[in-house]
């Protein structure tokens, strides 16, 4: 649906190939030629249980640091958290999402953001998992979704597609040393809040670590 719209320079450049994963039949971006599967759960099987993919031990505290200063250093104002309860917003009552944050005054327009390009950490609420929590360890009710986010409009481009894979992949393999080969980009389109866009699932040993979505569609009531 988006492959020439995600088939990037920064890809093409840095030794990427596009698959079709064996399993789900989804493309995704590997550097690793000899990869069949799209590296998501449950096509691939966790790998980070009894091998961790950070050479370092992070506490929460840390990896929020970690996370919020590599955007500083690169040109992104630190922002403070919102609040957990929606008040601005008349189609949720609790902030699920970063985005959620800025939808949909600011991604409709309507005001400007806080700081551009920002980045913060969310505490987000989905009550959507409470079935599913003690099932796996990867299901919580709260957690906090550490972005950055850049707001482009006709008149301005702050960064787009080539830019925010070139800052992800960075963050991962300079700042957390995971290893470039074991980092796969899986296409899948997202939509939200009123927004939609093609998108990017960032995922290492069977776990998703980050979804980079470029929201350029507007979703229809």
């Amino acid at each position: 649906m988006f492959e020439k719209e995600l088939a990037l320079d920064y890809f093409k450049e840095n030794g990427f190939v596009r698959k079709i994963c064996k399993s789900c039949s989804a493309p995704f971006w590997t550097q690793d030629s000899s990869r069949v599967l799209c590296g998501d759960n449950p096509c691939d099987e966790y790998k980070f249980i009894s091998k961790p993919i950070f050479k370092k031990t992070y506490t929460t505290n840390t990896m929020r640091e970690t996370y919020l200063s590599y955007f500083e250093r690169n040109g992104h104002t630190r922002i403070e958290r919102y609040p957990v309860v929606a008040r601005w917003r008349n189609d949720i009552y609790l902030t699920n999402a970063s985005i959620a944050d800025f939808q949909p005054h600011v991604t409709g327009g309507l005001t400007l953001p806080p700081a551009n390009p920002l980045t913060i950490s969310q505490p987000s609420i989905r009550l959507i998992d409470v079935d599913s929590v003690g099932k796996s360890g990867r299901h919580l009710t709260n957690f906090e979704m550490m972005a950055h986010h850049a707001f482009n409009d006709e008149k301005r481009e702050i960064y787009w597609k080539e830019e925010t894979v070139r800052l992800c992949h960075e963050l991962l393999t300079k700042e957390l040393q995971v290893s470039s080969e074991h980092i796969t980009y899986k296409e899948n389109p997202w939509s939200g809040g009123g927004n939609a866009g093609p998108a990017f699932e960032v995922l290492v040993g069977g776990l998703e670590l980050g979804t980079l979505v470029f929201m350029n569609l507007r979703l229809d009531e």
